[in-house]
């Protein structure tokens, strides 16, 4: 039986930058001014919908910020979802914040 690998300080380093540089990401995107915005702009122009997208294709739907937009767009009465799109190599998605107010 082959034991299973410790992962070394620099592996743990590159873990942590990355979540570090998804929470930007999802600050950057999901900052609460921003989304009010969004929907305004939506709603206005007669969409009952709008998607907000990471400027990058990475995954920030596990992250806390991502978790609290989620918790106040529903507290609020909208229907939000994270909805998977193709990242740009085979294979890869990322996710979009799907926000709804329909009737």
């Amino acid at each position: 039986m082959i034991a299973p690998r410790k992962s070394s300080a620099m592996l743990e380093r590159a873990r942590q930058s990355t979540q570090d540089g998804r929470e930007q990401a999802a600050r950057e995107l999901l900052e609460w001014e921003k989304v009010e915005g969004a929907i305004r702009e939506a709603a206005g122009k007669g969409f009952d919908h709008v998607n907000l997208a990471p400027a990058l294709p990475i995954n920030i739907r596990d992250t806390e910020t991502g978790r609290r937009a989620m918790e106040r767009l529903t507290r609020l009465g909208f229907s939000a979802s994270w909805d998977s799109r193709p990242g740009p190599h085979p294979g890869t998605h990322f996710y979009v914040l799907s926000i709804s107010w329909t009737t």
